[in-house]
């Protein structure tokens, strides 16, 4: 699979992208010039220069170092989300489709009555429950996203399920957790890639647009959607303090959209055809 990615150049560069955010993310402490937190009233808006590579927002912050920092913010909080999700829904879709009976009609018509709800509704009425804050995005997000993995896991496994090697395995009354690691996992490994692929950019979004609203980390901590929301009052005198964080937010989107899609091309035959 990774070698079908790297050789897609689309799909490589996207990785490289990724991998460059993720590695500034993990080694922000020693990257960013500053302390992201630290104001220093004397450098309001102060410009470009060696010092403050991006300038400094209202507060005298570096721009640079908050968005460094940032980065474990939405993005490593939007993969742990699409990790916790995708887990979670492989395991119960796999439950779902192999054993069936009562099972699978519980979970598929609880699965339906969570899609009901658009997404974004969903996550807005959870977070209205549960409050602000990132534990309570993520678990809004995880509830949001889950029926979806659960169903597309659900509905490949039944594809696999009557396939010879795995009625064999049922003869022989092979264990379930030998079916499920060299039967299935294999066979749907690249169904759960697509979804994971396609998903990371909208929860990049959703963390990042609940943040602006106020709903989602606690100022004054770096988060690319907080940085928006602080920009904004500023917009017309000092557009710049918008315009860094919501680039940021449009490229890294952006990329995972587009692997979403290169993904999608190499794995599914659907969209070979």
């Amino acid at each position: 699979m990774m070698k079908k990615l790297l050789a897609n150049r689309v799909a490589s560069i996207c990785l490289l992208i990724l991998s460059a955010f993720t590695l500034a993310g993990i080694f922000a402490p020693v990257i960013a010039p500053h302390d992201p937190n630290l104001s220093d009233f004397t450098k309001f808006f102060a410009p470009i220069s060696w010092e403050y590579p991006l300038g400094a927002d209202h507060l005298g912050r570096c721009i640079l170092s908050r968005l460094l920092f940032g980065i474990r913010t939405t993005l490593f909080y939007a993969f742990l989300t699409m990790l916790i999700t995708l887990s979670v829904g492989t395991v119960i879709g796999i439950i779902s489709g192999y054993i069936g009976g009562k099972l699978d009609n519980v979970i598929m018509r609880t699965c339906d009555m969570l899609l009901a709800f658009p997404s974004e509704v969903m996550v807005l009425s959870l977070i209205g429950v549960l409050g602000p804050g990132i534990t309570s995005i993520i678990i809004a997000n995880f509830i949001a996203k889950l029926p979806w993995y659960v169903r597309m896991i659900r509905s490949s496994v039944i594809r696999f399920n009557h396939q010879n090697y795995v009625l064999y395995s049922n003869t022989i009354e092979t264990r379930f957790h030998y079916k499920l690691f060299r039967h299935f996992f294999p066979n749907i490994a690249s169904e759960i890639a697509i979804l994971a692929s396609m998903d990371i950019g909208w929860i990049i979004l959703s963390i990042s647009t609940l943040s602006f609203l106020g709903l989602g980390v606690e100022l004054p901590t770096p988060e690319w959607g907080s940085m928006l929301s602080e920009a904004k009052d500023v917009l017309l005198t000092n557009p710049e303090q918008m315009m860094y964080p919501g680039v940021t937010i449009m490229i890294v989107v952006a990329t995972c959209n587009l692997l979403g899609d290169s993904v999608r091309e190499l794995f599914d035959p659907k969209a070979q055809a």
